[in-house]
């Protein structure tokens, strides 16, 4: 994992991360490039989070290479830069074979069936808590369940564009999915057909449904100006690796500072803190604190009805049925409350600060929020997935991308070719 930074205001945006990337055995490393420049001539950068490879590929190769191919290139808004790395890396994908296409895909079904299958198995330790005995038809019952709304969540979700020729795929693929299925539910003899039947479609559709991320997607932010943008952009963009020789596009989104926006704090990858600073109050605290409430006016009528002596059993039903029909409008209206009071007094207030600040405090705000992160975890319990030496970019219309902080793994000295290879525009 890492912390990673973006603050915008009028005259500039500033580009932050940390340096550790955690390996799938554990093992964290804190000397990883995360930023960096995305065209020579242009002031344009790119940050990366989560995965740093695509399909085994490193980025950091893929964004140097296509800097390269790019040359003196430039586009109107920072936007078409999103469009046209995207347009590169999806020609890259005739670097990836067939073999490692299929393994991808292979861990992506058994990632998903291994989530539903605990999912399921906590529904099921819920209803252990709550009944002394659990029967076999209650057993199914949670399993068709928890399938069904699993099932009817993706048909909710839109069809990626980058991957369309789903029933040919599922055609194709199904072997491997009944498979893995069987691996996880073995074989599902006791569930009926059309519910197996769904496990199946979902085991494909992981990787034909947006917002599916797994966790081996990647994500990029390219920031910076087009030649028309007098104001910096951000697009961020969410990929998930490569199936049916095609980019899996799990997400894109941008955000533009203009005379109604004028300015911006966006946190990617680990969120919490730089959540916490802006909003005032811990996520996960705030969570619990919704979830109690939801409680509250669920649960407690039901207490005071029950010591009203001169109600009868029906009257108490129908005052119950009546509370708990409020419920939800009442929640609805204390997180609105809430979201405007976090706004008033603390996000808002922040952004009027950033709004005028210069490009060196931009920069040292970006660090600031990523120093918080880092040293959270370094005090906690948690792994210590954010940390290493701080990165650091400021990208503005006028001076393009400058490197406010920014590691080596060698010494520029020891290197000429290196630095007169760079200057040269290679």
């Amino acid at each position: 994992m890492t912390a990673e930074i973006a603050i915008m205001n009028h005259e500039a945006v500033a580009l932050a991360a940390d340096s550790a990337v955690t390996l799938s055995e554990g093992k964290i490393f804190p000397s990883a490039n995360k930023i960096f420049a995305l065209t020579k001539c242009a002031p344009v950068g790119i940050m990366l989070y989560q995965n740093p490879s695509l399909t085994k590929i490193p980025l950091e190769t893929l964004i140097k290479t296509y800097r390269k191919r790019l040359g003196k290139k430039r586009f109107n808004k920072l936007d078409d830069y999103a469009s046209d790395f995207l347009k590169f890396l999806g020609k890259e994908t005739r670097h990836i074979p067939e073999k490692e296409q299929k393994q991808f895909f292979v861990y992506g079904v058994h990632f998903f069936f291994h989530k539903l299958r605990g999912d399921i198995k906590e529904r099921l330790v819920d209803e252990l808590s709550n009944k002394k005995t659990i029967t076999y038809n209650d057993i199914v019952k949670i399993f068709v369940d928890a399938i069904n709304q699993e099932h009817k969540s993706f048909s909710k979700l839109k069809s990626s564009k980058s991957i369309i020729r789903e029933k040919y795929l599922f055609y194709k693929n199904r072997n491997i999915i009944r498979n893995i299925r069987d691996k996880f539910f073995g074989k599902a003899k006791f569930l009926p057909k059309h519910v197996c039947n769904k496990l199946d479609e979902m085991g494909l559709q992981i990787f034909t449904r947006n917002n599916v991320v797994t966790p081996f997607h990647t994500g990029i932010v390219i920031a910076g100006f087009g030649e028309k943008e007098v104001m910096p952009a951000l697009t961020q963009i969410i990929v998930d690796g490569v199936f049916d020789n095609k980019i899996i596009i799990r997400h894109r989104g941008s955000e533009s500072i203009d005379f109604d926006a004028g300015a911006t704090v966006m946190a990617f990858a680990q969120k919490e803190m730089v959540t916490r600073f802006m909003d005032g109050i811990d996520p996960e605290f705030n969570a619990d604190i919704d979830k109690f409430i939801w409680d509250l006016l669920i649960n407690y009528p039901s207490v005071i009805l029950d010591n009203i002596p001169r109600l009868n059993q029906r009257q108490k039903m129908l005052l119950l049925k009546k509370t708990r029909k409020l419920a939800p409008e009442i929640l609805k209206k204390y997180r609105a409350n809430l979201k405007d009071y976090k706004r008033n007094k603390f996000s808002e207030q922040i952004t009027e600060i950033v709004l005028n600040m210069p490009k060196a405090e931009l920069a040292a705000a970006a660090e600031s929020l990523v120093s918080l992160t880092s040293f959270k975890r370094k005090i906690s319990k948690q792994r210590e997935s954010v940390g290493g030496p701080i990165d650091v970019a400021v990208i503005s219309k006028g001076d393009g991308f400058v490197w406010i902080k920014k590691k080596q793994y060698f010494k520029q000295e020891l290197n000429p070719a290196f630095i007169l290879n760079y200057s040269g525009g290679d």
